[in-house]
């Protein structure tokens, strides 16, 4: 098998990994407990995605990619993301692109 081929395969199976684990996630959600004292600040991920008309497959392949991951926290299986974390990580991977293609376009043009 050629190398190509071998990389691809193993991009098709990380990529069914992680929205398998989505899927597992999305369809037990347990909302945070009320006696914590920051249980109105941590969203579930499932109701995050919807809230953004994202899947919570894309949301999870932010959330376990290499570099850059969004910020969550885990409270046993269950996956919770706080609003105001996810709205600074978005900011920052916004300047993050917008360097990138600046870079792009400095290379492209010389």
């Amino acid at each position: 098998m050629n190398s190509a081929l071998k990389t691809q395969i193993e991009n098709i199976f990380d990529r069914a990994k992680y929205e398998v684990l989505a899927l597992v996630i999305a369809e037990t959600p347990i909302e945070p407990q009320p006696q914590s004292p920051d249980a109105r600040t941590w969203t579930p991920i499932d109701k995050f995605a919807d809230e953004l008309g994202l899947t919570v497959a894309g949301v999870m392949r932010w959330v376990y990619r290499s570099e850059h991951p969004l910020p969550c926290r885990r409270f046993g299986t269950k996956t919770y993301i706080r609003r105001e974390e996810a709205d600074e990580w978005a900011k920052a991977e916004a300047a993050r692109e917008h360097t990138r293609i600046l870079q792009k376009f400095k290379t492209s043009s010389s």
